[in-house]
């Protein structure tokens, strides 16, 4: 793998590889061409592609030569349209692995009249990744190889270990915040809850350092502005009875306490859905900051809300009071921070639910 940032990846490094006799391996493969018009060619892009995912990551090097796993020649490929070729091969790639493969990187190097393709794979938290629903690959020393059934369940069991242990996660934030144990110390009642966590964060062992208020958005649910603070276990923003904090294993938390206060007998549903999706990209950019690519996991609940009424809208329609003490909403995987569809879906339904509505056709 080139140990680089991949925006700071240049052809000097390509020639690097070759002049440093860097051969291809668990995480870095060469290839000499690539025509992704055929559907053969498609398919052997998605394989190798996944295998990365699959394993540990790496970069993929097309328009080079090689003998015995090490770079001979560097010609490059026609490239007539960049923009067209990168969407052939996202395009590839959504068609034929599932699930999709976040944080796939591509650019091209100029090499004379052609280009050096790189691809860059991350490690993925969300497989293992089949291709063309037919064959998972990973990879090792000598390169691309058919997982096997063992280690397919391997990569299933442990997917599933890593999501129990979030959800465990979750649920001792829940304990914390109602006995007023949270990151910082906020005034009693109810109150709402979020946790975004990064697969990634409980599969290896996550740092994060250089928590200077300068690289992140921490705006909290309601209210305008936030003071930047830093502690032992992370940075966050405070405002009032609210928090938005981003930990050290890279996990954010954020909880708001305001708007419950304001009301003490009624959830606004409406508006707090609205604020939710107003702060969430803020969260997600504070995520990607520190290379957290995902998927997510978000979390949500409202707490110690046992009789407030749960309005629905403000158009006077029925109501119907909370007779559980905490409101605890599914969690929802999110591999694209882009497209929040299905949590701001599951909300709404709930929240309507919870208001007494039998039918989900109505607007928030």
């Amino acid at each position: 793998m080139i140990h680089k940032p991949f925006a700071e990846v240049t052809i000097d490094d390509i020639f690097s590889l070759k002049e440093d006799g860097i051969e291809e391996g668990k995480s870095i493969d060469f290839k000499k061409e690539l025509n992704i018009q055929q559907a053969g060619a498609r398919k052997e892009f998605a394989s190798d592609v996944s295998s990365f995912a699959n394993t540990v990551g790496g970069d993929l090097i097309i328009g080079v030569s090689e003998e015995q796993g090490v770079i001979t020649s560097i010609e490059g490929i026609d490239v007539p349209d960049k923009d067209q070729m990168r969407q052939q091969l996202e395009s590839s790639l959504r068609d034929l692995v599932a699930p999709q493969i976040m944080g796939v990187d591509i650019d091209f190097y100029p090499v004379g009249e052609k280009f050096i393709l790189h691809i860059r794979i991350p490690q993925s938290y969300n497989g293992p990744h089949v291709v063309n629903k037919e064959r998972f690959y990973g990879r090792n020393n000598s390169g691309k190889y058919p997982l096997d059934y063992v280690e397919i369940k391997q990569r299933f069991l442990l997917s599933s270990q890593v999501r129990e242990e979030i959800k465990q996660y979750h649920i001792e934030r829940i304990m914390k915040a109602k006995a007023d144990e949270g990151y910082f110390e906020t005034t009693p009642g109810a109150s709402i809850l979020i946790n975004i966590v990064p697969i990634q964060s409980f599969a290896e062992n996550v740092f994060i350092s250089a928590l200077v208020p300068q690289r992140f958005r921490l705006a909290t649910l309601f209210g305008s502005g936030y003071d930047p603070k830093i502690q032992f276990e992370g940075i966050a923003g405070i405002n009032n009875s609210s928090y938005h904090h981003l930990n050290r294993q890279g996990v954010i938390e954020i909880l708001d306490k305001r708007i419950l206060e304001y009301d003490k007998d009624t959830i606004p549903a409406k508006n707090i859905v609205e604020r939710i999706l107003r702060t969430l990209p803020s969260a997600f950019h504070n995520l990607l900051e520190v290379g957290l690519n995902g998927p997510y996991v978000i979390s949500t609940a409202l707490l110690d809300v046992k009789d407030r009424i749960v309005l629905y809208n403000e158009q006077g329609f029925s109501k119907q009071s909370m007779r559980t003490n905490d409101m605890i909403f599914p969690s929802i995987l999110i591999t694209d921070p882009s497209d929040l569809s299905e949590y701001d879906t599951m909300l709404k339904e709930l929240f309507m639910n919870a208001a007494g509505y039998f039918q989900t056709q109505y607007s928030l």
